[in-house]
């Protein structure tokens, strides 16, 4: 007579799901940050007229120049390091200095804030870039600063320093992802 088999192992839980800080959980994050940026745009521009966009990143910023530029919208990027994001052939034009030293004689639809851009390592909102990067938004363009919440002191911050440059402060657009409360603070040049 043979001997009963082994009882098969049981399976582990598997990895955890994937959060903002894992391999998986930073590209679900990228493409839930362009969609965000993507739906902020609402579907305007193409090819016959596309948005023009600034991305303003700093170290550790992970771009979305280049997924923009694919996505049909004409994209300028001020970053202090030297990334792949902007190589040739990736449709982005790379304008030299930092967020800080932005400069450009023309104004942008959309200037988006990297998530290092406009903030000190502590987490408050560094006004200088802010307010540099807030001069080159056009009338009814949009500024988007990454922060966390609605009703949080960022917002106030946002509010109390743009506002009296003539940006309106629109709303807290939310990138999705489970478990954060992140997402674009979104202003308005309306003056």
């Amino acid at each position: 007579m043979a001997e009963p088999a082994a009882p098969a192992p049981v399976p582990a839980a598997g990895p955890p799901p994937p959060g903002p800080d894992t391999g998986a959980g930073t590209e679900a994050l990228d493409a839930l940050r362009l969609a965000a940026v993507l739906r902020l745009t609402g579907g305007s521009g193409g090819p016959a007229a596309p948005l023009f966009v600034l991305e303003a990143a700093a170290d550790g910023d992970r771009p979305l120049a280049a997924a923009l530029a694919r996505c049909g919208l004409r994209v300028d990027t001020v970053d202090a390091s030297d990334t792949a994001d902007t190589a040739d052939g990736a449709g982005v034009r790379r304008l030299p200095g930092g967020p800080a030293a932005c400069r450009s004689p023309w104004l942008y639809d959309l200037v988006l804030c990297g998530e290092n851009a406009c903030r000190a390592a502590d987490g408050p909102v560094r006004p200088e870039p802010a307010v540099r990067l807030a001069r080159l938004v056009r009338l009814t363009g949009a500024l988007l600063l990454p922060g966390t919440g609605p009703g949080g002191p960022a917002a106030s911050a946002c509010r109390a320093l743009l506002e009296p440059l003539g940006m309106r402060y629109r709303e807290f657009a939310p990138y999705g992802f489970p478990g954060t409360g992140t997402g674009f603070h979104v202003l308005t040049r309306s003056g």
